[in-house]
């Protein structure tokens, strides 16, 4: 386990989440050193954190590859967070990164030879979840593991492609198929488009399983009126 991260790192796009995944804020690595790295989100304050709590920083960049780290918050501001005692963690972990489950209809290219096949255009398919390392998708067409698809993501009504290949078949139900893939190319510019739809939806699903969770907090503590008679 390397334990110093490359300054290279600097500027990569980052997100800061428990030990047990939950999801506390997004931000950029700012800084850089051997002792600590520093945590900063541009459009808006950095939650407050408790010196000396676990958290684990999941790093992206699409030159350097994905880095996910565990340590220890040393100071917190509304400015930005210093994480030290850092180590980084297996490359497993890189599954899971931005992970939020979408119900998107919408659609796959087959690629042959670096080419899209004349012999299928726009496959219909329904996206499960995604992430920046890859989605899962649900198809009525058979895939062999290793296939090349472009895969259509509609973001704020403008269609995006992400090539990915597909690395296993999760499961069949009837006559819909289940589909693993990992994203295999796709541009700086349409990074940054994925990874901030990834946080607007992750932000919309955490709101609003709060709301749930307030709602029932209310069935069970429901506020009785009380009545004064004189």
């Amino acid at each position: 386990m390397n334990t110093v991260l490359p300054v290279e790192y600097i500027n990569s796009i980052c997100e800061i989440k428990t030990k047990e995944n939950e999801f506390i804020s997004s931000g950029n690595i700012i800084e850089i050193e051997s002792e600590y790295i520093k945590i900063a989100y541009k459009s808006s304050d950095m939650p407050l954190i408790g010196c000396g709590t676990e958290i684990k920083v999941n790093i992206f960049n699409t030159r350097l590859g994905f880095r996910v780290l565990i340590g220890q918050v040393f100071t917190s501001t509304h400015k930005d967070i210093k994480v030290v005692d850092y180590i980084t963690l297996i490359e497993s972990e890189r599954r899971n990164f931005f992970r939020v489950l979408v119900d998107m209809q919408t659609s796959v290219i087959l690629i042959k030879d670096s080419k899209a096949s004349p012999d299928y255009e726009r496959i219909p398919v329904i996206l499960r979840d995604l992430s920046l390392s890859g989605t899962r998708i649900q198809s009525k067409i058979t895939f062999e593991r290793g296939t090349v698809l472009l895969v259509e993501i509609i973001i704020k009504g403008k269609v995006h492609r992400y090539q990915c290949r597909v690395v296993r078949l999760e499961k069949q139900i009837e006559d819909d198929y289940y589909y693993g893939c990992e994203f295999i190319l796709y541009d700086d510019h349409d990074n940054d488009v994925l990874c901030s739809y990834l946080f607007q939806m992750q932000r919309e699903q955490i709101q609003k399983k709060k709301r749930k969770i307030s709602i029932q907090d209310k069935k069970v503590f429901p506020k009785y009126r009380i009545i004064i008679k004189k």
